[in-house]
């Protein structure tokens, strides 16, 4: 066998890896508030009893049931876009039996 060893010598900038660290924990921070923010709307919504098809209608949303087409992009990204964007999302209605 060889006695050759191996030496590998690393030079680290260590105020590059500091200020990498800060904006990461800059961006995890506002991760965690972007995440709250929709926990206390979700809340909200929730509070006022109404469904997921209901909240879709009060906001005037765009059916895209049975109304898209998918049209690619030269970067290879991709577009849901709707035939008839005046087709709002209406929401099924269950009536209560008395």
């Amino acid at each position: 066998m060889s006695d050759n060893i191996a030496e590998l010598s690393v030079k680290v900038n260590v105020v590059d890896i500091a200020e990498t660290i800060r904006g990461l924990k800059a961006i995890q921070r506002e991760a965690k508030k972007a995440t709250q923010a929709l926990r206390d709307l979700e809340a909200a919504q929730n509070e006022r009893g109404l469904t997921y098809e209901q909240r879709l209608e009060a906001a005037g949303s765009i059916d895209l049931r049975d109304n898209h087409r998918i049209v690619t992009h030269a970067n290879g990204f991709q577009s849901i876009v709707p035939i008839d964007p005046t087709k709002l999302f209406k929401a099924t209605r269950k009536e209560v039996s008395e």
